[in-house]
C-alpha cells in the first residue's frame, strides 16, 4: 500500500523476510479502515521529518477491522485475525492507532507507541528512540522489550 510515497506491506509474514534480508527493523502500524485517528496519524507520517525516518524501516500496516485491497476473503480474514492476535498479545488491547518497532524476526519489541500524537514532535521522538533501540540491538548491546509513549 502506498501512503503519500511511503510503502507499507499488509502482511507481516511477507514483510519479515524482506526486513531480515535488508537488516532493517519492522515498523508495525496497527490501524483500521474506519479509524479517524489513524488517518490523522497518517498525515503526521507524511511530514517530511517523519517520512525520512519511516523510510529506514520496513513498514507494515496491520489492519484491525478490515484488510483493504485483499480480494480473497479467506486470506483477508486470516491476516485480520493474525493482526488482532498480535496486537492483543503485545499491547493487551486493540486501541487504534498503535505502533511497534520490532526486530526483523518479529520476536523483540524495541519500542511501542499508542494513540494519537498529543504534543508536537512526540511521534518523531518515538521514531528516533526506536531507531536508537534498533542500533543498540544490532550492536549486540541487547535490549529488553519496552514501551515508550
Amino acid at each position: 500500500l502506498d501512503h503519500h510515497g511511503l510503502l507499507f506491506a499488509l502482511d507481516l509474514k511477507q514483510a519479515q523476510p524482506v526486513a531480515a534480508k535488508r537488516r532493517q527493523p519492522l515498523l508495525l502500524d496497527f490501524t483500521g479502515v474506519n479509524c479517524v485517528n489513524c488517518r490523522r496519524m497518517e498525515k503526521k507520517m507524511d511530514e517530511p521529518a517523519n517520512k525520512e525516518r519511516i523510510a529506514k524501516y520496513v513498514a507494515v500496516q496491520l489492519y484491525a477491522d478490515k484488510v483493504p485491497t485483499i480480494t480473497n476473503d479467506e486470506q483477508a480474514a486470516g491476516i485480520l485475525q493474525n493482526n488482532l492476535d498480535l496486537q492483543v498479545n503485545w499491547f493487551g488491547d486493540v486501541a487504534l492507532p498503535s505502533y511497534a518497532v520490532v526486530s526483523p524476526d518479529g520476536q523483540s519489541i524495541l519500542a511501542a507507541y499508542s494513540g494519537y500524537e498529543r504534543s508536537e514532535g512526540e511521534f518523531t521522538r518515538f521514531l528516533d528512540y526506536a531507531w536508537n533501540q534498533w542500533e543498540a540491538f544490532e550492536r549486540g548491546a541487547g535490549t529488553t522489550p519496552t514501551t515508550r509513549r
